[in-house]
């Protein structure tokens, strides 16, 4: 796989990380660690103690748990999502044999929040298409250029300390970069939906 195609992979992962809040504590060009939050409660935040007095919007634990499970499925196929996105439709499949891709760590994830959820193809399809459209936005595709030059400049990707997690904050809040993709998504999301909804 080419560096930058792999550093647009993790970039992607990073982005997606941090809007839906999940925390990254490794970085390196071919792998990220990720901590995945657990099942929301099914407690409201204003039932927590320390919380009186302070004015929350009303979700249902139904909404809740939809918005956590868009996020895992967001954060699982941001890699793969933003690769395809940068490099062409023959480079992408060259690197990623169609045989081998639903074996990866990432798709093994996004398969086990499907069916051990049982979510439907519609909402999975809706999550897809929703999140690439985000990553397409030239404010939030300039993000995960600019994430990937720092991937593959910095030396010190693996060290797990504070430094390390508010470098790369820092960078996604302070980017100004606009950047237009190059090549669309679909024919990656169409391909991962038939695959996890074979019958």
């Amino acid at each position: 796989m080419d560096r930058m195609n792999g550093a647009i992979h993790e970039a992607g992962h990073i982005v997606a990380c941090h809007y839906a809040g999940f925390e990254v504590t490794k970085i390196k060009q071919n792998q990220i660690e990720i901590i995945y939050p657990p099942l929301p409660s099914e407690k409201l935040p204003q039932d927590e103690p320390g919380y009186e007095g302070k004015v929350f919007p009303r979700t249902t634990y139904e909404q809740r748990v939809l918005k956590w499970l868009w996020a895992h499925i967001h954060v699982a196929s941001a890699g793969f999502i933003a690769e395809f996105m940068y490099s062409s439709n023959i480079q992408f499949w060259t690197d990623n044999p169609k045989s081998l891709l639903m074996k990866t760590s990432d798709m093994k994830k996004l398969q086990e929040m499907t069916f051990e959820k049982k979510i439907s193809r519609e909402s999975v399809e809706t999550a897809l298409k929703g999140f690439h459209g985000f990553l397409s936005s030239p404010e939030i595709w300039g993000k995960v250029t600019v994430l990937a030059d720092e991937v593959l400049d910095n030396k010190n990707l693996a060290k797990k300390d504070a430094v390390f997690g508010q470098q790369f904050k820092w960078v996604i809040v302070k980017s100004q970069r606009q950047r237009t993709p190059q090549y669309d998504a679909h024919p990656l999301i169409m391909f991962i939906l038939k695959e996890l909804y074979r019958s």
